[in-house]
């Protein structure tokens, strides 16, 4: 049996998980923050493969949060069943099973037979997180994993790293306004045209959170983005349309704008 990586208070989580079924995305977030790479890992010893085991983990924790909540029973033994449900419906409809993935059947604890798990990196942790908050339709968390998991290993040891973790908080509440702050961008038609004739767009984007992303889409079709700068990109449409651009913080707090895009263009619409 896999042995739990983290040892959590009881009656913590049941009031993280109080406040999950109410919506708060932070609450999931730091569920989220302590068992993600694990639940990873588990997925991963039954699939054997990256894409399906993210798929998999995503599935896993949208059905957690509109599921029932779990009475008498471990988080992690919680979440490790509904991804075994998950794992065994994946196989059925890919026509595999443990052995054809490489691991025996009821041993899922780690990479067993599929060889070494590729990393699971910060990237991958935080755009898992932010697609299965959107998926069930919840808000973004404000707060920053790396920092939910300061606060978690908080409340788990406990340790004498009290009063640092303490002062990280307090500056946590005084940054808080950070993350209400929207970026704010400006974006014009150049001289310049493209291969095939079309304008080019340049965007300036101004953002005190760093920017998470910039795109754009013209009936929900991506466009290419390039960044030339710290803080300018470069737009390039494939096709004529409405094109939106739409640039997302760290904070998770977005700017968007809205252009038509045609061929023969002179002027900003």
């Amino acid at each position: 049996m896999r042995k739990p990586v983290i040892k959590r208070d009881p009656a913590y989580v049941q009031r993280l998980l109080e406040e999950m079924y109410n919506g708060d995305g932070n609450a999931f977030a730091a569920i989220y923050s302590v068992t993600c790479r694990d639940l990873y890992r588990h997925a991963y010893g039954r699939l054997c493969d990256i894409y399906r085991t993210q798929d998999a983990v995503t599935e896993t924790y949208i059905r957690a949060v509109n599921g029932k909540k779990p009475s008498g029973v471990p988080l992690a033994r919680w979440l490790d069943g509904i991804s075994d449900s998950v794992c065994d419906r994946i196989l059925k409809c890919s026509g595999k099973n443990d052995i054809d993935s490489g691991t025996p059947v009821g041993k899922g604890s780690g990479s067993g037979g599929c060889g070494d798990m590729p990393d699971f990196d910060r990237d991958t942790e935080e755009q898992m997180l932010y697609i299965i908050l959107d998926i069930a339709g919840m808000e973004q968390n404000t707060v920053p994993l790396r920092d939910l998991g300061i606060y978690m290993d908080y409340r788990r040891h406990k340790s004498r790293t009290m009063t640092a973790v303490v002062l990280a908080l307090a500056v946590l509440i005084f940054a808080a306004p950070l993350f209400l702050i929207r970026p704010e961008m400006t974006m014009k038609k150049t001289e310049s045209r493209d291969e095939s004739g079309r304008p080019v767009y340049t965007l300036r984007v101004s953002s005190v959170p760093e920017v998470y992303s910039v795109r754009a889409q013209i009936d929900q079709v991506q466009m290419p983005v390039y960044q030339e700068g710290a803080s300018l990109y470069t737009v390039r449409p494939t096709r004529e349309g409405t094109m939106t651009v739409t640039v997302t913080a760290w904070n998770r707090r977005t700017a968007s704008e809205t252009v038509v895009v045609g061929r023969d263009d002179a002027q900003m619409p």
